[in-house]
């Protein structure tokens, strides 16, 4: 992409969920699992979203798109309207990829966020609906990439930093702890569980 089109991809991403203002507060909110009824009334700040951002003449009918297919999924089985990948804009498909990875690592009011080696490796599983898998493997890649030289939080409560990241194994880097160095490509019952970013 160029620098206007990578401008454009950061404030459609920037808006993607304008239209939860519209959703009540007691379903955004709500700290259990949804109703049926519940669910179907937050899937429509998909479309909410496109009225808003399409109602103003100054933003570019890209961002509303946006809005509109940011749950929409390569295999036809996302919402609203069940479209496939190829009827998907391309930047609707990286800020998809990013949606995901965002909500399942943050702290929601019906969840807890899910550990980063778990997030990163369901991913690349495909365990979260059907995504572009090119824009998955370049976004993964470019956060694993940045994991060097960043504090990370080890699944056995230990902070350390990533001090060296081996292409072939890029979840299990080396970490520095204290004096220390833990090799995760040998210590494999350890996970990098947070980041520091």
């Amino acid at each position: 992409m160029g620098d206007d089109e990578v401008a454009l991809l950061s404030l459609a991403a920037s808006l993607h969920d304008v239209g939860k203002v519209r959703i009540p507060d007691e379903i955004l909110l709500k700290p259990g699992r949804l109703t049926a009824d519940e669910y179907a009334q937050m899937k429509l700040h998909t479309v909410y979203g496109y009225e808003i951002l399409k109602a103003n003449s100054k933003i570019n009918p890209r961002v509303a798109q946006v809005a509109l297919q940011h749950h929409e999924r390569n295999d036809g089985r996302g919402y609203p309207y069940g479209i496939r990948n190829s009827e998907m804009d391309a930047m609707s498909r990286v800020v998809a990829v990013a949606d995901i990875f965002h909500a399942m690592s943050s702290r929601r009011p019906y969840h807890e966020p899910m550990p980063f080696y778990r997030v990163v490796s369901e991913m690349r599983n495909g365990s979260f609906g059907e995504l572009d898998p090119h824009i998955v493997g370049v976004f993964l890649e470019q956060i694993i990439r940045h994991l060097l030289g960043r504090q990370v939080k080890l699944s056995d409560g230990r902070w350390g930093e990533v001090v060296y990241l081996d292409p072939q194994e890029d979840m299990h880097p080396l970490v520095k702890v204290g004096d220390g160095f833990i090799d995760l490509k040998r210590e494999r019952h350890l996970n990098i569980e947070e980041i520091i970013i």
